[in-house]
C-alpha cells in the first residue's frame, strides 16, 4: 500500500524506482537494482510522475569485492560436480 506524507493510502499505478548517483547504483527491469562502481547513493521510490509523493531515502553503500576466501584450503571440487546448494 503506497501512503503520502499525511498516511493517506493513494492509488498508484506506477512506482519508479531512484537513486543519487547512478555511476554508483541504478535501477534496471523497474525494480533490480545494479551496482556499478564503490561508493555510496541514495535509493527512494515514488509514484511515477508524481514528484511530491515520495519514499524516504536509503543510504546505500557498494562495495568492490576483489577476493573471496573459501577455507579450508584443501577444498576439492570435482570437474563437472554439482551441489543442490550450489544451484539456484
Amino acid at each position: 500500500m503506497v501512503r503520502d506524507s499525511k498516511g493517506r493510502p493513494v492509488r498508484a499505478a506506477a512506482i519508479e524506482w531512484l537513486t543519487s548517483d547512478s555511476g554508483v547504483a541504478s535501477f534496471a527491469q523497474v525494480d533490480k537494482l545494479i551496482a556499478h562502481a564503490k561508493g555510496t547513493c541514495e535509493i527512494w521510490a515514488r509514484i511515477k510522475g508524481t514528484p511530491k509523493i515520495e519514499g524516504p531515502r536509503i543510504p546505500t553503500r557498494v562495495w568492490a569485492v576483489d577476493h573471496v576466501l573459501l577455507t579450508p584450503r584443501t577444498l576439492s571440487i570435482p570437474l563437472g560436480a554439482r551441489s543442490k546448494s550450489w544451484q539456484k
